[in-house]
């Protein structure tokens, strides 16, 4: 009890302290919506922090935009590896120099002043991933340019975060459409999930079911969250979509089943949010445990940005980002994202409320 007692709030890299007045013997109500990480976090601040996030731009998705949404000042935006910010913008697709390649992917037009492009200082080595807590592949309009799977592999397998949006199917499945693009990681393509060439597109009218079980029907608590907290911040049921079901635009249907990988969102057999840990192999603990897996990457069979009744983004960021509330689709994102930077654990593993925390005192 008494005056500046701290208060920390914590999901991964993103931490803040608060310091509150308390009065003993008593509930101390804080008001709604009053705890909230910060927007921007100087280097000089060795309390608070959020993650560094790097960001591949591309010509059909504002993916980079949704950081604004989610309340991350303009500041933290950063071209390529600067210092200074959080959020760390590199250029992807094929910007016309040098000619050639493999995929088919285009650019953002026009790009970020002084961004790099994303296949010559983001993926092109492991050293230049690690720097970066999470990384996340804007749709460039058709399968990845210059993709770089085994480099994403390690970045994961050394414990990286990572989010793709549509075309970024082929760092997972290789090519569906015929690009001369890598092939997948022999223990991604087919052991993750069924992969199919674009079979259909659904722009408007799509309603997604959230999953709550895994694969072998046993309990997916993260799903089960993740359908609360949709409902709680009026995700569910709205644009025409059932009750309890959340509204999608842009939905690509290239993925069926799910295997190693964990679906999210579905919609009568087709999967538009996956996930799954890394390495996808990893044995099991040697106590006869779920496996040590040490990284994490989520794939969107859709277009995070395209519901125009919320967004209408232009480029470059962050200028371009229109601030505003999420759709429901950017709902669900966000929320995988704050999950995405967390600690990554089996997807059956219910994880306590107070993980993390010291045992209390005896």
């Amino acid at each position: 009890m008494g005056s500046d007692v701290p208060l920390v709030i914590q999901i991964g890299k993103w931490r803040r302290q608060y310091k509150l007045n308390i009065k003993a013997c008593e509930d101390n109500a804080q008001p709604d919506k009053s705890l909230a990480f910060l927007s921007t976090v100087p280097a000089s601040d060795t309390i608070d922090n959020m993650p560094d996030i790097a960001v591949s731009t591309g010509a059909l998705d504002t993916l980079e935009c949704l950081l604004i949404r989610v309340g991350i000042a303009s500041s933290e935006y950063v071209p390529g590896a600067a210092a200074g910010g959080h959020v760390h913008i590199f250029s992807g697709g094929n910007d016309g120099s040098p000619p050639g390649g493999t995929g088919g992917g285009s650019a953002e037009s026009p790009p970020m002043t002084g961004a790099p492009t994303s296949w010559t200082a983001l993926w092109d080595q492991q050293a230049h991933m690690m720097p970066y807590d999470v990384v996340l592949l804007s749709c460039e309009g058709d399968e990845t340019y210059n993709s770089n799977p085994p480099v994403l592999e390690q970045y994961l397998n050394a414990g990286g975060r990572a989010f793709g949006s549509h075309y970024h199917y082929a760092w997972f499945a290789g090519t569906l459409s015929g690009e001369n693009v890598p092939a997948p990681p022999n223990d991604w393509g087919t052991s993750l999930a069924d992969w199919g060439a674009m079979l259909s597109t659904q722009t408007t009218g799509a309603a997604e079911v959230v999953q709550t079980l895994t694969g072998t029907n046993t309990p997916f608590p993260k799903g089960v969250a993740m359908k609360q907290w949709l409902g709680v911040v009026g995700g569910l049921g709205v644009e025409g979509a059932p009750a309890g079901e959340i509204p999608i635009f842009d939905e690509n249907q290239d993925v069926g089943a799910t295997h190693k990988a964990q679906a999210w969102l579905t919609d009568q057999g087709w999967t538009d949010y996956l996930s799954f840990n890394t390495p996808v192999n990893a044995p099991n603990s040697p106590d006869g445990g779920p496996p040590n897996y040490c990284g994490r990457a989520v794939f969107a069979d859709l277009h995070v940005s395209s519901d125009n009744t919320y967004t209408m983004d232009s480029n470059p960021p962050p200028s371009g980002c229109q601030d505003g509330e999420l759709s429901p689709q950017e709902k669900a994102l966000e929320f995988m994202l704050f999950d995405l930077s967390s600690c990554v654990v089996p997807d059956t593993v219910a994880v306590p409320q107070d993980a993390g925390l010291p045992p209390p005192p005896k």
